[in-house]
């Protein structure tokens, strides 16, 4: 016998009461409805239930499996009678067959006739199909399908009512090997939440508590011992609902339950009416087209417009990582969102240019009076960082930023040389990018994301200063962040590696000043990336990653350059210039 079911309980009257829920099966589509169909939902053999039946005894887990397909709890004293040992007759227990098949059948509260839509649209004659309101028992009372549950996808505002379930009413999920909580963006929730929004700290504070509280119940070993993967997906995208989605008993026999709960102006989220729709999967199950046509609605809110995916347990496949900063974790999530309308703003930065007077007069600017508004334009500063780039000195080409301002100084000035000093026509963007690097194998590697922009093949992590920003490395921590789920350290960032100065950026429009920063991969960081960050194996959505040689993108990028050093159209493979990589090899 599986080594798992040989800690076994007594339960009064289990082969009566298998009996009954056979019987139960025979009526209904979506449970079993013979002893060999029960063994494949629960996973054991057919002769582990037979042995079973015959002892009145069972192993918890699969009592817990039990209850999962057919929807009651292992602590009902109609299932188990704790208190049976102080009663003198049969006729007084509560875990008789009868009572106990009694209470099954009224909380399933099974509809008798077959669901009739006009036009043959449900294909299925008896399709489960039920509405409930939700209120706050899901926060006060343990949820009997929950327990049972192997996999749960929750798409959800904020997870207050499942955190304060976590807490107050269940002890374990024994069963339960892989969840993911997608949630929308904590930007978009504020003006859509439907009660909530005009209160912004309650619900920032409820958004981001909740999620605190279930992502570190979810992740304790003991809450959820059988835990192999854990997922957060950020959904940018207006709610127009919550959902679970839960499966219930082994693969590929197994029963999912499907609460869809509709996102309505003015309704709290607990007195919305909650759909519930069950599809039982296995040999000789009956397709609910039901179920199918709300799992497309789900999976379209789930996958569509490029939603993040971050780990936070992985435990199998021999790889390991769990997340141990989940208030950080949180925090940062809280800062992002993708739909334009809602995203943080893209900083402006007002520029100002400090030329050496060798420089401003290669430009046409006066360099032998000063006047008080004097303006050069982008093509002139660009024309200053070419020059520098030529004669490989573009770490002479100084920028210093004041965030809170929102404003920025060029400073390619030369030593006891007098410079002028002018602003620079037009705001500029700021874009600020990691060459994060490891040792390989093969030599130095630096980490590139497989989506190419124009001229390109390879991406660099990294993306424009917003105004949630404070300073640089807040920047390049939330893009980094957001681009590959690592919370970086700062003390390993280099913020100087190099800059590059761009008049007229075809994607912004505007002029770009452009930071590289140099970041070394922990070994812990690094085994991360190469083995738990998803995959398009897991996701076709997912930007995937690849650490390329540092040796190997140097040469390509000196082949793209000419004898003066100037960049031949694009610079090669990555926008990360040459003098940026250089940095990384000393």
């Amino acid at each position: 016998m599986n080594r798992q079911h040989t800690n076994r309980s007594p339960v009064y009257e289990l082969t009566q009461k298998i009996g009954k829920l056979i019987e139960l099966g025979k009526e209904r589509d979506d449970v079993p409805a013979s002893i060999r169909q029960i063994a494949e939902s629960i996973g054991c053999s057919h002769a582990t239930l037979i042995q079973s039946e015959k002892d009145d005894m069972m192993s918890y887990e699969l009592q817990q499996k039990l209850a999962g397909v057919y929807g009651f709890l292992v602590d009902w004293p109609e299932w188990r009678d704790t208190r049976a040992h102080r009663t003198s007759t049969i006729s007084d227990r509560r875990d008789t067959a009868d009572k106990f098949i009694g209470r099954v059948r009224n909380e399933l509260d099974v509809a008798k006739s077959p669901l009739k839509l006009d036009d043959g649209l449900i294909q299925s004659t008896r399709v489960q199909v039920q509405v409930n309101y939700r209120r706050d028992s899901e926060a006060r009372s343990a949820d009997r399908v929950l327990l049972a549950a192997s996999k749960v996808r929750f798409v959800a505002l904020t997870y207050d009512t499942l955190h304060r379930a976590c807490v107050n009413a269940i002890k374990q999920l024994p069963l339960l090997e892989e969840a993911e909580l997608a949630i929308y963006a904590l930007p978009i929730v504020r003006e859509q939440h439907p009660i909530l929004r005009g209160d912004e700290s309650r619900l920032t504070k409820e958004w981001h508590d909740s999620l605190v509280g279930v992502l570190t119940r979810l992740s304790d070993k003991t809450f959820c011992p059988q835990l192999k993967r854990l997922t957060v997906r950020l959904i940018s995208r207006v709610p127009t609902f919550t959902v679970s989605v839960l499966s219930v008993g082994a693969y590929p026999t197994h029963t999912n339950y499907m609460r869809y709960t509709p996102v309505l102006e003015d309704e709290p989220p607990s007195a919305t009416p909650t759909i519930i729709i069950s599809e039982r999967n296995g040999t000789g199950a009956i397709p609910n087209s039901v179920y199918s046509a709300f799992s497309r609605i789900v999976d379209n809110m789930r996958s569509k417009f490029s939603p993040s995916q971050f780990p936070i347990v992985c435990r199998d496949d021999g790889n390991s990582f769990e997340r141990t900063d989940i208030p950080a974790f949180v925090r940062q999530l809280a800062l992002l969102c993708q739909l334009p309308d809602f995203a943080a703003d893209d900083t402006l930065f007002s520029v100002r240019a400090k030329l050496s007077a060798t420089f401003a007069k290669s430009v046409n600017l006066p360099t032998d009076r000063v006047e008080d508004n004097l303006l050069v334009a982008p093509d002139a500063v660009h024309q200053v960082f070419e020059m520098l780039r030529a004669r490989g000195e573009t770490d002479k080409f100084h920028v210093t930023f004041d965030l809170k301002n929102n404003f920025a100084l060029i400073d390619a000035t030369e030593k006891n040389e007098p410079f002028i000093e002018a602003a620079v026509i037009e705001p500029h963007c700021v874009g600020v990018f990691a060459l994060m690097s490891c040792q390989t194998e093969q030599g130095k590697a630096v980490v590139l994301r497989l989506k190419g922009k124009p001229g390109w093949p390879f991406d660099v992590p990294g993306g424009k200063v917003a105004d949630v920003d404070d300073s640089i490395q807040s920047t390049i921590s939330r893009e980094i962040f957001e681009e590959t789920g690592l919370l970086i350290s700062l003390d390993r960032l280099i913020v100087d590696a190099a800059t590059t100065y761009d008049r007229r950026s075809f994607k912004e429009g505007k002029p770009v000043i452009a930071k590289y920063c140099c970041y070394e991969l922990s070994p812990e960081e690094q085994d991360y990336l190469a083995n738990c960050y998803p995959s398009r194996r897991d996701d076709p959505d997912v930007v995937a990653l690849t650490f390329y040689n540092v040796n190997k993108l140097i040469e390509e990028k000196n082949r793209h350059r000419d004898r003066t050093g100037h960049v031949n159209g694009h610079e090669a493979i990555c926008h990360a210039p040459l003098e940026a990589l250089q940095k990384l090899i000393g």
